[in-house]
């Protein structure tokens, strides 16, 4: 199952916002020093990984975007997002078969396009 990096990418995030969420819900109940230490560096430590997401997902698109449309489109689509060949063509009014072709040469000129990470 092709589930795309963004997608992933989203879901870890919000993931790491429910666990901010039940970190300052769970230290609420404490009033301490130590507590709020620990608040802190949760937060920290989750907002990080949210950052870090963020900027990964920025680039995918920045280096999508660079490429030549309508692959861009297909790419966007699938390797992003994760949607099926045939949402994909229904979306975008093409044939399965054009959206294969498509991909292929969409992924061929993002392979050409250097990282900024």
């Amino acid at each position: 199952m092709n589930i795309g990096l963004i997608r992933l990418y989203e879901i870890e995030n919000k993931q790491c916002e429910k666990q901010i969420e039940q970190t300052n819900k769970l230290l609420n109940v404490v009033d301490s020093v130590k507590a709020e230490g620990i608040r802190r560096e949760t937060v920290a430590f989750y907002k990080k990984i949210i950052d870090k997401n963020n900027s990964k997902i920025e680039d995918i698109m920045s280096r999508i975007n660079a490429i030549d449309e309508p692959y861009a489109n297909v790419v966007r689509l699938r390797y992003a997002y994760g949607l099926t060949w045939d949402k994909i063509a229904d979306e975008l009014y093409m044939s399965v078969n054009t959206a294969h072709r498509y991909y292929k040469i969409g992924i061929k000129q993002l392979e050409s396009i250097p990282t900024h990470s």
